[in-house]
């Protein structure tokens, strides 16, 4: 007779229940066996340290029908903690590294950043300029590219088109009127020398931290030379009072943003958000995923069935926050306004990249062990912080990885919709979005699929 033996309940019911078989008890069948008598394998005592399930006597813990005991418990859960702890700091450490090695040594390559120069005077004030820029060859400033054959409108154009950072222009005349003031009673504008297009909806922290200095420090000398030079013009004159005043201030400039972004919180666009568009994706997944699992919802299921009620979910959750993070910079953005169509422009990049967070986040959520989550979302949103954080030209040649990330693709677009047009790659960056959405959305399919396959599998034997 086996060890354990089912006995029926009452009349009335068909619901059988298992008996533990007790050592010298006759069976409930008559049958003059008994159920005692040494257990399989052995009498008690047997095997490594006792019988089976009675750890305090050196037996396996809980085998034998008793929970393991607490001691035993802490560690097994201590080892695994050290474990994945170990693991996490190694992410952490290579996390660091990563992000902070973006900017490390950028001051060193600022000259990769080019900055027109146009001399339009054709005079002292305009070999002022090109003198004072050809003489700055430091590395820690942009470098300049003097053209001759270009006008105010086409260097302006130049910088919203990208392919300058900015431009400096000496404009036509400038040394006439200087000359004029300064041998007669007139009046001069010193601010007219030099005009300075910039462009700050590109990349602004590198703009405001390399270019911006680098600039008006070459404007700062070309200024000491205009000075040297109206103070030999007029050595030895008695001066007016116009003639002073032209004196003491001989050159300035003007600052025009061929593509301004005038909301200051501009500098959370390619920092705060970003992340913030994983965020919403991976704590939406998580609370999705979590409460699918205690209702039963991923429990015996289909692919039809989860594709079902999957895609509704995502595609509104993931066009509501896409709505609702272009908007947040609108909010705060008095005097900027935004067309009906670049707005549904800028709107449709934010949707694909929250698309892709969505998909991506929820892969790991369908393929990874809960306690390695961290370890594969934590490393995706720092890479993806420092791909678009500055330029490409002022990170090292490691860095150039960052063409292939979507952060950087999705920012250098939304950078083209936020400056009306402006720095347009967008034939290099949709298609790394389209490729990714693509990629990411066959991704998730698959995620569904194992969701279901999983959930018609018996659940593990408890050992």
């Amino acid at each position: 007779m086996s060890d354990i033996e089912e006995k029926t309940i009452g009349a009335e019911t068909d619901v059988a229940v298992p008996e533990l078989a007790q050592p010298g008890v006759t069976s409930a069948e008559g049958d003059g066996k008994t159920s005692g008598g040494p257990p399989r394998g052995g009498p008690p005592g047997a095997g490594p340290g006792g019988p089976r399930g009675d750890p305090s006597k050196g037996g396996p813990p809980g085998r034998g029908g008793g929970p393991p005991p607490p001691h035993f418990l802490a560690k097994i859960g201590m080892k695994a903690l050290a474990r994945n702890g170990g693991l996490l700091f190694l992410v952490l450490w290579a996390s660091g590294m990563w992000i902070y090695g973006t900017l490390g040594g950028a001051a060193g390559r600022a000259h990769n950043l080019k900055v027109l120069v146009v001399d339009l005077d054709g005079g002292a004030v305009g070999a002022a300029l090109t003198n004072a820029t050809s003489a700055t060859n430091a590395a820690s400033v942009p470098s300049f590219v003097t053209a001759t054959d270009m006008s105010a409108d086409e260097a302006a154009q130049a910088v919203f088109n990208g392919k300058y950072w900015a431009a400096v222009v000496a404009n036509e005349g400038v040394s006439t009127a200087l000359n004029t003031s300064l041998t007669s009673d007139s009046s001069y504008n010193a601010s007219a020398a030099y005009t300075f297009y910039g462009a700050t909806v590109r990349y602004y922290t590198a703009f405001s931290g390399f270019v911006q200095p680098g600039v008006v420090e070459a404007l700062a000398a070309a200024s000491e030379l205009v000075d040297a030079y109206a103070a030999e013009t007029v050595a030895g004159s008695t001066l007016a009072a116009s003639q002073a005043s032209t004196l003491a201030d001989t050159s300035g400039y003007t600052f025009f943003d061929v593509a301004p972004l005038p909301f200051q919180d501009r500098v959370f666009l390619n920092t705060f958000g970003i992340v913030i568009s994983h965020l919403s994706q991976f704590f939406f997944n998580m609370m999705m995923s979590g409460i699918f699992n205690g209702v039963g919802i991923y429990r015996n299921t289909t692919i039809a069935r989860l594709l079902k009620r999957s895609y509704p979910i995502k595609f509104g959750w993931t066009l509501l926050t896409s709505l609702s993070l272009c908007s947040f910079p609108l909010i705060y953005a008095s005097g900027y306004a935004l067309e009906a169509k670049t707005f549904f422009a800028l709107w449709s990049a934010e949707w694909v990249y929250t698309v892709i967070n969505f998909n991506t986040i929820h892969a790991i959520l369908s393929f990874v062990p809960v306690p390695y989550i961290s370890l594969c979302v934590f490393p995706w949103v720092v890479t993806s912080i420092s791909s678009c954080i500055a330029p490409i030209e002022v990170s090292s040649g490691f860095y150039r990885i960052s063409y292939i990330f979507p952060a950087h693709a999705y920012f250098n677009t939304v950078i083209t919709a936020w400056g009306k047009g402006a720095v347009n790659r967008l034939h290099i960056y949709l298609p790394v979005l389209a490729a990714w959405l693509v990629v990411t959305e066959l991704v998730w399919l698959f995620g569904i699929r194992t969701i279901a396959v999983r959930s018609t599998k018996p659940p593990p034997a408890r050992r």
